[in-house]
């Protein structure tokens, strides 16, 4: 999936943008579980192409990805900067 992710976000110009940008992913139960890998997975792969953007993400009732960071390609300090959890009390 990453490759569909990253030619998307190229061809959308991201690529093009010169300053600092912010992406905010959001998503719900699995929807939010996917939402902090991607955001992670850009994170890393926007810092290897020197890019200037940032890019968040807000799961909410979302299962730990933590565990996941080995499977899914990015370390656990993009997982740390990028995501936030939101669970109901």
């Amino acid at each position: 999936y990453n490759g569909i992710l990253y030619n998307g976000i190229e061809t959308g110009g991201i690529n093009d943008w010169n300053g600092p940008t912010t992406m905010y992913l959001v998503g719900h139960s699995l929807g939010g579980g996917i939402s902090e890998i991607v955001a992670a997975n850009l994170h890393e792969w926007a810092t290897d192409q020197k890019l200037k953007s940032h890019v968040q993400s807000f799961g909410v009732c979302s299962p730990g990805v933590l565990l996941s960071s080995a499977k899914f390609g990015f370390g656990v300090e993009a997982l740390d900067k990028t995501s936030t959890s939101l669970l109901p009390r």
